[in-house]
């Protein structure tokens, strides 16, 4: 009661709950936020990475070769890829998971074009999984440049003369340039 009173009818707090933060310990604290966001950042990345492991970009289209080498001209122009690899010339575009002959002939396989239901939940488990790689992605460049401007806060907070070079633009922090001193 004795750090309140009234003014004209208003109840008026005498005592100040917010003491001005020093600005060493406004340092640690933004030293502590950059360490946090470094942090999440790094899982963000580890876990698009797995997801990125999971799927493997099937849909994008192959930037490498399978490079065959045969002894003659000849044999070049007679070259059957599917024959070669013993697998379906159907699956002989394919990079990986080239299933073989007496394989295909063994397994059990699911079909897709009997059950829709099943096509359409694997469309959506894979659809969700792109969507979920593209957020974290996302998330991770804004998470970067949130550290870029608290980072530069940080320095400008510091000691030494500087200049304010270029504005901030496009999400990116503004460019400051420091006078140069001798380090002792």
């Amino acid at each position: 009661m004795r750090e309140t009173k009234t003014e004209g009818g208003v109840h008026v707090s005498t005592h100040n709950h917010l003491k001005p933060v020093e600005t060493e310990a406004l340092r640690t604290l933004k030293t502590q936020d950059l360490a946090y966001l470094h942090m999440k950042r790094a899982v963000d990345l580890r876990k698009a990475e797995r997801l990125n492991r999971g799927l493997h970009f099937v849909d994008t289209p192959k930037n490498n070769n399978h490079t065959v080498f045969v002894d003659d001209e000849e044999q070049v122009d007679s070259f059957d890829v599917a024959e070669h690899f013993d697998t379906a010339p159907e699956l002989a575009d394919r990079a990986f998971n080239r299933i073989r002959k007496r394989d295909l002939e063994t397994a059990e396989l699911p079909d897709l074009a009997a059950n829709p239901k099943q096509k359409y939940k694997m469309q959506v488990e894979k659809d969700a999984m792109y969507r979920e790689l593209r957020d974290r992605l996302a998330r991770a460049k804004k998470l970067g440049q949130m550290s870029a401007k608290l980072d530069l806060e940080r320095k400008v907070q510091a000691k030494g003369r500087k200049k304010k070079v270029k504005a901030a633009e496009n999400g990116m922090p503004a460019v400051y340039r420091w006078k140069q001193q001798r380090q002792k």
